[in-house]
């Protein structure tokens, strides 16, 4: 169960990012009910490390970005990402899931979205009101 895999490897990221542990977590709600799509268990802040930006997930927390992005310098920063350098086991985890399913269901992967994953970089995390990334845009459009 899943609850068995978090007390064995206690964090999310680890969980997230191991090809094996992906597609065992993926497919235990479609061996149990068969539903017609089995999502990719990942997170939307997957790319980030890639582009340069560091994050953890901290339990109870939620995701944390050490080094907010709040300034052009910082920006600036930002690599270009290469899902093939950074995330290759996010498209071996797919394949893998789409050997398992057949044609029986959906493979669905996600990300974050491109606002979605700049307002966690500006806000430093999760937030409720997204102030600084709103200040940032009209103070700092550029």
């Amino acid at each position: 169960s899943y609850q068995n895999l978090c007390e064995k490897y206690p964090l999310f990221r680890e969980r997230s990012e191991n090809v094996d542990l992906v597609v065992e977590i993926s497919l235990q709600p479609w061996k149990v009910f068969k539903p017609d799509g089995v999502i990719l268990f990942s997170d939307i802040l997957t790319p980030l490390p890639g582009m340069n930006i560091p994050f953890d997930i901290v339990k109870g927390k939620g995701p944390v970005i050490y080094d907010p992005l709040r300034t052009a310098a910082a920006v600036n920063e930002v690599r270009e990402f290469v899902p093939e350098e950074w995330v290759p086991y996010v498209g071996q985890a797919l394949n893998l899931l789409r050997g398992e399913v057949k044609n029986e269901a959906a493979v669905l992967g996600f990300v974050g979205a491109p606002f979605t994953l700049a307002s966690y970089c500006v806000e430093g995390g999760s937030s409720k009101n997204f102030s600084k990334i709103k200040r940032m845009a009209f103070a700092e459009p550029a």
